[in-house]
């Protein structure tokens, strides 16, 4: 069993940082400050997702048990009392202990083992991998005039050229996990130990995103949808307040953007249910 060592500890709210990427992390807190001061550019930080995202303060039961050891890269104010910090992720650990410290979170941690099978065992899982997700970020590039005529913007599966760049099947979970799983999604990945399984995992989320057009539509149209629920209820609260003439135009034209937004929706879904939506210029 690898042995406890104790780093400074930045909980987050909203992100996992995985290991082999290099995400961009926002701390204002003054105890994560602290941290990001005891680390220092090149310092090492133990990066955990808080289970309980309205406490200021965490403690060890405000915390999930599994976090990632990153490496800080660098870090500048952008505003008063809040730093843009670029990290590495460098491996999983389990949270043993947390303390207070100098103003900051100490973390007691132990590196998780990697169970890296043979390579011959993983090809074909990296190749399914890889697969899937050329044919996910295919079947977006078809759709993105429909999220566009909705006034939405694509999601993105990230620079999936990173994941060509490397060989290495532990790397390539990881990124491409980056590029498809959710939160929760990361957080269950952190805690598996076997590659072949995180692959068999990632694949799965990549495949259940583009399972069927209906699925993968129907959940934007429905955002387009929430949209205009959202600029009808603004034009309500408009014509409520205001009488002047800029308010009755500004008024106007939500109404006019609501309605193209439901006329839109509404048409889009009806050639998905024919089975003959295509993609609008």
């Amino acid at each position: 069993m690898n042995a406890a060592r104790e780093l400074p500890c930045l909980p987050v709210r909203d992100l996992v940082v995985l290991p082999d990427t290099e995400p961009i992390v926002y701390v204002s807190r003054p105890t994560s400050v602290a941290a990001v001061a005891a680390a220092g550019t090149g310092g090492e930080l133990f990066v955990v997702l808080q289970s309980n995202v309205d406490t200021l303060e965490p403690v060890r039961s405000d915390v999930h048990d599994i976090g990632t050891v990153a490496s800080l890269l660098k870090h500048e104010p952008i505003a008063a009392g809040t730093l843009k910090l670029v990290v590495r992720g460098l491996g999983r650990a389990r949270l043993e202990a947390l303390v207070h410290a100098e103003g900051g979170l100490v973390a007691r941690v132990v590196t998780l083992p990697e169970m890296r099978p043979a390579d011959g065992e993983v090809g074909a899982l990296v190749t399914e991998l890889l697969e899937a997700l050329e044919r996910c970020r295919e079947r977006m590039a078809e759709l993105q005039g429909v999220l566009v005529a909705l006034g939405m913007r694509p999601q993105s599966l990230g620079d999936l050229d990173d994941l060509a760049s490397t060989d290495d099947p532990v790397v390539i979970a990881w990124r491409a996990a980056e590029c498809c799983m959710g939160t929760g999604e990361r957080l269950q990945l952190l805690g598996v130990d076997s590659v072949a399984e995180r692959l068999a995992r990632v694949t799965r989320a990549v495949q259940a995103r583009t399972s069927t057009d209906t699925d993968l539509v129907a959940r934007w149209l429905d955002d387009a949808r929430r949209t205009a629920e959202r600029l009808m209820c603004e034009a309500r609260i408009l014509d409520g307040a205001l009488r002047s003439p800029d308010a009755r135009r500004r008024l106007g034209a939500l109404e006019e953007a609501a309605t193209g937004l439901q006329r839109v929706a509404a048409e889009q879904l009806a050639k998905l249910r024919r089975g003959s939506i295509v993609p609008l210029e």
